[in-house]
């Protein structure tokens, strides 16, 4: 769980606002640990707050595919495709 020591500062900027180096702290986790589905998430969450919707919801469906109980990436793809609607 190398990946770790960049989600957490990732986790933290994205408390303070500070989203883009939370998306940065979230690619270098991704980067670390492909498999991290946490920071995967958290990447696509930071990336939707910056507008990138082309590259966070991809990362986001692929996460919530590893991970079918992740709320909260569920209720945004719902939020997404309602938009999109």
């Amino acid at each position: 769980a190398c990946s770790l020591v960049y989600r957490e500062p990732g986790r933290v900027a994205a408390r303070q606002y500070r989203f883009t180096e939370a998306a940065a702290f979230q690619q270098k986790a991704v980067t670390t640990d492909p498999t991290d589905d946490i920071a995967k998430a958290e990447l696509a969450f930071n990336l939707l707050r910056l507008g990138r919707t082309n590259e966070g919801r991809p990362l986001l469906e692929a996460a919530f595919s590893s991970d079918p109980f992740n709320v909260q990436a569920y209720n945004m793809l719902n939020v997404l495709d309602s938009l999109a609607g």
